[in-house]
């Protein structure tokens, strides 16, 4: 395979010996007290079989195997590896037979891909080599079938740019050799599978392959290290740590010669474009040659793009210049120019010398994002692109302005300029017909600040793009007003008192020469409450509860300019209610229990208030329509299955049994505005709920007539069963009963109107 040749090259004064390059061996340990490999690791074994991966420095390599693999990787100086400057790291997931379990197997593996990830920059770590796989075989990529381990542990190793190399796995009892399948994790998409063959570079009798086998390497008779001897061994597991060593070599190469890992699909496609070709079954492969492998490296041109610069945006056609240098003699250099689907030009020149720098001339013909790029080759036929491709943008198109300040007929208290891009570019401004200024960048913003005096202005906005394109902004008109706002309280008054919890009118005055836009109500320097409406020059208002404790007050408000005005300072108190608790008489026995006051919020109220009372308990509320005001229920007397009750104002006393409910229109004759229900009565206590509403009462005829069915109805159901009452509710029925029927005898006689004939009814009704 050419590894001795390869040692004997230098860069920088160093052998290419795999030197500052560690390989994962996977396996059954190494045993790093054989003479050949001693100091070679970079850590005791890491012990992965059957648990989390951890150092162990008590166990080594209780099979062989992992040791033989080791050996073929990096022994000297008794047998010489491929990579004998090369170090190792031995992680354990076989047991003493090369054995493992087939489910723990795989997780034990999975552990031990993501050790070799997570301390890869710790260890350097470049390669990982398995020698092992499964006992099931695989036609194609195999990655679905490990989806949830391997194949992740495996995607997340290349992207770490480690080279992950496996075996294809080989004939074994009642394991025929197969050439149509290979083992896992050799058949996942990005691990590079080994076959073996014999030293004669014929294909092994014993080794699987497929299609998707590149690489194949010796894998027959392979003298290594063993325990503590050494031994010959065949299979793809001999093969493998071959391959992998060869990976370690050409990493360090091209590190050294270029300051870059090279990946590990660029390490196999410089392995297959230099090996030896080997067919089998219709299949092609390549036996690797490391020194052809590298000597290719050593000669591909070193290309640099100079002009011009990337991520040029541009409305000019363009000459494009590339300089190479190599180490044989140049042939031809080819412009490449992609737009942003496909290849659009390939330009070829002659050229000659060990450097050369070229130019192309292209003339764009349409607006696009295009990349560029130069390969140069050699008299034998190496050939080298640029590192990275150049971008460029052909852009005719003007930038689009967008006004964020000032926006047009706005007040303002003094001069900030903002507007936006939509590309990159550059921003100045005209102001007040004056000359161009520049403006701040941020990205594709553009922003400035200017002290203005009290007036109209204009401005205007000029702005280019990166490509030369030009636009500007039509004429804004603005105007600047400094005076602050003037601000006066009106109440409540200086050091106000107030006991409980209420929701408090702040009233103010403000004048501005302009609109004020927002005031806000401040309590101990803090933005409690505010107005947005529209703000007079008569008293205006902020209503807000304040809780129990000492404030300092003031109104700030803020015209449409921007500026601010404080009113002055004043002082308000809320004091905490007076307890509710029962009292009882000083002297002996249990005593009278005293009445309660209990105090309802409008907020309270409007939710449902509900509370348990005894008799003479009141309960303070305000309602929907009288905000502010406070209306008293009291309890006269609770019976067993009913309470008395009295709402004061315009005292209007009820009964309501167990269930009843009913509502009210104290202050309004089209609107219900309170809910009463009795929800219990236990103990001489009744749980009572009220609830301010605002409910429309229907006013058309035929709902009249029906709401007064239902009053009465209503009326006769708020009183519990009681005989005593029997007579009166009777005759008052009777004399109802005397009164319709009067009425319509009338009516006939006098042709009175059915309108009349109601409307007398209901009086009538109403004074019974």
């Amino acid at each position: 395979m050419n590894a001795t040749n390869t040692w004997q090259l230098k860069v920088n004064g160093i052998n290419i010996t795999g030197i500052d390059k560690s390989v994962c061996v996977i396996d059954t340990g190494i045993n790093f007290t054989h003479p050949d490999l001693a100091g070679k690791n970079k850590t005791c074994v890491i012990d992965c079989f059957n648990k989390d991966c951890t150092e162990n420095c008590s166990i080594g390599d209780d099979n062989g195997h992992g040791t033989h693999v080791a050996g073929i990787i990096a022994a000297s100086p008794g047998i010489t590896g491929i990579a004998p400057g090369s170090k190792l790291i031995g992680l354990k997931v076989l047991d003493e037979n090369g054995n493992s379990d087939a489910v723990s197997g795989v997780l034990d593996l999975t552990y031990a891909i993501d050790w070799c990830v997570t301390n890869k920059a710790k260890y350097n770590i470049s390669v990982i080599s398995m020698s092992l796989g499964t006992i099931s075989l695989y036609s194609d990529y195999c990655d679905s079938s490990f989806s949830s381990n391997l194949a992740p542990s495996i995607n997340s190793a290349i992207l770490s740019n480690i080279s992950v190399i496996a075996a294809t796995g080989n004939q074994g009892p009642g394991v025929p050799r197969n050439t149509t399948h290979i083992a896992a994790p050799a058949c996942i998409k990005n691990v590079t599978a080994v076959s073996a063959t014999d030293k004669d570079d014929s294909i092994s009798s014993y080794g699987h392959y497929n299609s998707l086998v590149e690489l194949v390497a010796p894998g027959t008779n392979i003298n290594s290290t063993y325990n503590t001897g050494y031994a010959a061994e065949s299979g793809t597991s001999m093969s493998t740590p071959h391959v992998a060593a060869a990976f370690a070599l050409i990493s360090q190469y091209y590190k050294l010669m270029n300051g870059r890992e090279y990946t590990s699909l660029e390490i196999k496609t410089v392995l297959k474009n230099t090996g030896k070709n080997i067919t089998a079954s219709g299949l092609n492969f390549n036996r690797i040659d490391i020194y052809t492998a590298v000597l290719s490296l050593a000669g591909k041109p070193n290309v640099t793009l100079v002009s011009p610069a990337d991520s040029l945006s541009t409305r000019q056609n363009q000459t494009f210049i590339c300089n190479a240098t190599s180490n044989f003699e140049l042939k031809n250099a080819t412009f490449y120019l992609w737009n942003s689907s496909l290849l659009i030009n390939t330009t070829i020149k002659s050229i000659s010398g060990l450097s050369n720098s070229t130019n192309f001339s292209y003339n764009f013909t349409y607006e696009d994002d295009y990349l560029w790029n130069c390969l140069f080759a050699d008299n034998i036929s190496l050939r080298g692109f640029a590192i990275s491709n150049f971008s460029i943008r052909y852009d005719l198109t003007s930038p689009s302005i967008s006004i964020i300040l000032p926006l047009n007929n706005s007040w303002y208290n003094t001069g900030r300029f903002n507007v936006s891009l939509n590309e990159n570019g550059n921003c100045w401004y005209s102001l007040d017909s004056g000359e161009n200024t520049s403006m701040n960048r941020n990205g594709k913003n553009f922003s400035a600040n200017y002290i203005l005096t009290t007036g109209i202005h204009n401005i205007t906005y000029y702005c280019n793009d990166t490509s030369g394109n030009f636009n500007s902004s039509n004429k804004i008109y603005f105007n600047v007003e400094l005076i602050n706002p003037n601000v006066t309280l009106v109440s409540p008054a200086d050091s106000y008192s107030l006991t409980g919890t209420s929701a408090i009118n702040f009233e103010y005055n403000a004048s501005d020469n302009i609109n004020i836009s927002k005031c806000d109500l401040l309590l101990n320097g803090e933005i409690k409450a505010s107005n947005s409406s529209e703000i007079t020059n008569n008293t205006n208002t902020i209503t807000y509860s304040v809780s129990p404790g000492s404030y300092n007050w003031q109104i700030n408000c803020t015209d449409e300019a921007g500026n601010s005005g404080n009113s002055s300072l004043r002082s308000l108190v809320i004091n905490s209610p007076p307890s509710q608790n029962t009292l009882t008489s000083s002297g002996g026995g249990s005593g009278t229990p005293m009445p309660n006051t209990y105090i309802a919020t409008y907020e309270q109220s409007f939710a449902g208030y509900t509370k348990e009372l005894k008799s003479n308990d009141k309960i303070k509320f305000e309602i929907f329509d009288e905000r502010g005001k406070q209306h008293t229920l009291t309890i006269e007397d609770v019976a067993d299955n009913y309470a008395n009750l009295t709402i004061a104002s315009n005292p209007i006393k009820l009964i309501l049994g167990i269930g009843q409910s009913i509502k009210l229109n104290l202050t309004s004759s089209e609107y219900y505005n309170l809910y009463i229900k009795v929800d219990e009565i236990l103990n001489k206590k009744v749980k009572l709920t009220i609830q301010s509403i605002n409910e429309k009462i229907a006013t058309s005829k035929d709902n009249l007539d029906k709401k007064e069915d239902i009053k009465i109805i209503a009326a006769n159901n708020q009183t519990p069963k009681d005989n005593s009452k029997d007579n009166t509710s009777k005759l008052i029925l009777l004399a109802l009963i005397i009164t319709i029927f009067i009425h319509l005898i009338m009516s006939h006689l006098t042709k009175k109107s059915k309108k009349e004939i109601i409307k007398e009814i209901k009086k009538s009704h109403d004074k019974q």
